[in-house]
């Protein structure tokens, strides 16, 4: 859909202006290579591409939501985890920056979500945070 305004001159023709209604876009990679099984205390790399307006020429923050997968669907959580953007560039209405994201030490074993939000948009990343307990511990448990 269009957004605009209309004028009718003297002659009753009618001009049109026509305005973009413009939205964001977002895509979100992992920076480097690698899986979506991770170990607790991970930090994983990731790339946003995202497409902004032109009168917003500023780098635009992007969110990042964390949720964990339950016995009912996703629930949000966030002590622990973060995240933080570096560097960033904007060439007109197009740009990319990379996002890190570190997993807290002691995360649950599980599927979680992490939710990119720009604006309007988000782009969702799974990942499967992996039990670290090393398997000779759990087969071999201490007395103490």
């Amino acid at each position: 859909m269009n957004a605009g305004s209309s004028v009718m001159n003297e002659s009753g023709m009618v001009t049109y202006n026509v305005a973009d209604n413009w939205e964001y876009a977002l895509k979100v990679t992992l920076a480097e290579p690698g899986s979506r099984i991770v170990n607790p205390g991970a930090t994983l790399k990731f790339k946003a591409d995202y497409l902004i307006p032109a009168q917003d020429s500023d780098v635009p923050e992007i969110q990042v939501g964390i949720l964990r997968k339950g016995n009912t669907g996703y629930e949000a959580v966030s002590d622990g985890w973060i995240a933080g953007k570096s560097g960033g560039s904007a060439e007109g209405t197009e740009g990319s920056q990379t996002v890190r994201v570190t997993i807290p030490g002691d995360a649950p074993p599980g599927t979680y979500r992490m939710v990119f939000k720009l604006k309007d948009k988000e782009a969702v990343f799974n990942i499967i945070v992996q039990d670290a307990t090393p398997d000779f511990i759990k087969k071999n448990p201490s007395p103490l």
